[in-house]
């Protein structure tokens, strides 16, 4: 009797540990993770955006030729053939994110006859944009 009793002892011990583990929340997102790209610190266009496009010579075709001028936040809102290059707060839908990353959604990925823009430099890109794409 002792040894049954002991015996069925164990058994709840083991099922109430099962179950505690098994209903803990310990290492569950319980809220939504932020974007990789979320911005953390305040992006510039004339200190830190312009420079992204002038160091990949952005400017030298969009700063006023082929429809689209990459040298001011006003020519990069109102955008080119395509409609606007950027969507303020919405980086992933903005035309100039697309097109530096591969498959673009039309033409060729950008910039031609370069280096493709670094990751690190996207993400200024990014930043800037779903910070509101501020004339800063």
């Amino acid at each position: 009797m002792q040894q049954s009793v002991q015996r069925v002892f164990f058994q709840l011990s083991i099922l109430m540990c099962l179950f505690f583990f098994a209903c803990s929340d310990k290492g569950v997102e319980l809220e939504a993770p932020l974007p990789s790209s979320a911005p953390n610190v305040e992006v510039s266009f004339s200190k830190n955006v312009l420079s992204v496009f002038q160091t990949y010579g952005c400017t030298g075709c969009h700063g006023g030729t082929n429809g689209l001028q990459l040298n001011t936040v006003q020519g990069i809102l109102t955008g080119g053939f395509h409609g606007p290059a950027v969507i303020p707060f919405k980086a992933d839908s903005s035309i100039v994110i697309r097109k530096i990353l591969p498959n673009p959604p039309f033409g060729d990925r950008m910039p031609q006859g370069g280096s493709f823009v670094t990751d690190q430099d996207v993400k200024v890109l990014k930043d800037w944009i779903n910070l509101g794409a501020k004339d800063n």
